[in-house]
């Protein structure tokens, strides 16, 4: 597989501005597409069913993957198991969905032999839609969903992992803030919070704040003792014209945050993360709005992040056209990946070995 790195240096980020303090070495500046048709790293497995719904959240237990996706109407869940020994989906059970309430763009992580699901926002016929702060607990062998304590403030578009046996949320949205147009708000109330899950003792403690400008739909994974959170969104009238391509470690034993080195691709939202092993992975997503076109400008690149020396690597790109369309899981040190094209899903392995 085919790299090229770069070792980056960090500048100071103030919080007052939006506008993002971004480094200027012209190997950050993102430029788009970097594929090259090269698919050494990405295989191929398979359409996804019909009936296995989205991906908005995932974790794995025991080799099984597990992803889910709630339901802005705050009636309807879904999860479904994915069998990576066998190549199956098993779509969920039509009871789930009385059990477990979720809302639209929950999180989900894996502590033990449990998954854990919540936040998310959720629409109320005549109120708009609004944060929510459910957690629920999955049990694989019973295939049962218990409800846990509730986050301690509402979160939507928030980012969620686990290190070690604990679980972290933080980021996002907790409301909005005047009157919606139509039923969309564009005033964003968001928050910098960032909360430790204890399931031992079913109880939230609230950490060191994440230090980066606020934001929301940020990416993030962990990595041995340290959590990774960046990229993102800030809306700014009613248009996410703001986005960021800073990194920021949080470190479990010293309870601190440190600025690592700026993603390279240039700042986007809808980037695609995960870790395999003691490196972290980042790429694809949106960038800022084509101001003749008016949409995002599309990437399909993946870079590799180096926390022992803090910098990354430029690997190989998603396959041509695809989108992701989902959280990645991880098995065997490979990342299964749902993508989106021509009008279907499909589900890719990267292998970063490779």
């Amino acid at each position: 597989m085919k790299k090229i790195v770069f070792g980056l240096a960090i500048l100071c980020l103030g919080l007052p501005s939006c506008k993002e303090s971004a480094l200027e070495s012209p190997q950050l500046a993102g430029k788009g597409s970097t594929n090259t048709n090269s698919t050494t790293a990405w295989t191929y497995v398979g359409d996804i069913p019909e009936n296995v719904n989205g991906a908005e959240f995932s974790f794995v237990i025991a080799k099984k993957a597990y992803a889910g996706q709630g339901d802005l109407n705050y009636d309807d869940y879904f999860l479904s198991e994915y069998d990576s020994k066998n190549n199956t989906w098993t779509a969920g059970k039509e009871d789930w969905s009385y059990s477990v309430t979720l809302g639209s763009d929950a999180v989900g992580f894996a502590i033990g032999e449990f998954g854990y699901a919540g936040t998310g926002s959720i629409h109320r016929a005549g109120a708009g839609s609004s944060a929510v702060n459910d957690l629920w607990q999955y049990n694989p062998k019973t295939n049962a969903w218990i409800q846990k304590r509730n986050t301690p403030i509402p979160l939507s578009s928030t980012v969620g992992f686990s290190i070690g046996n604990k679980g972290y949320v933080g980021t996002g949205y907790t409301g909005y803030e005047g009157t919606p147009d139509g039923e969309y708000y564009f005033n964003y109330i968001l928050t910098n919070y960032f909360y430790e899950y204890d399931p031992q003792t079913d109880s939230w403690t609230k950490k060191a704040s994440f230090p980066g400008k606020l934001r929301r739909s940020a990416t993030g994974f962990s990595i041995g003792k340290q959590g990774y959170i960046g990229m993102g969104s800030a809306p700014n009238s009613g248009v996410d014209q703001c986005i960021f391509q800073d990194l920021w470690g949080y470190n479990q034993e010293t309870n601190k945050w440190k600025r690592k080195a700026d993603f390279p691709g240039g700042a986007r939202t809808g980037v695609v993360a995960f870790s395999i092993g003691n490196k972290g992975y980042m790429g694809a997503g949106f960038g800022k709005v084509d101001p003749v076109k008016q949409e995002r400008e599309r990437h399909d690149d993946m870079w590799e992040f180096d926390p022992e020396n803090n910098s990354w690597t430029l690997v190989e790109p998603f396959p041509e056209e695809r989108v992701a369309a989902g959280k990645p899981f991880i098995i065997d040190n490979k990342a299964y990946i749902i993508t989106f094209f021509d009008n279907k899903r499909e589900l890719w392995i990267f292998d970063p070995s490779k």
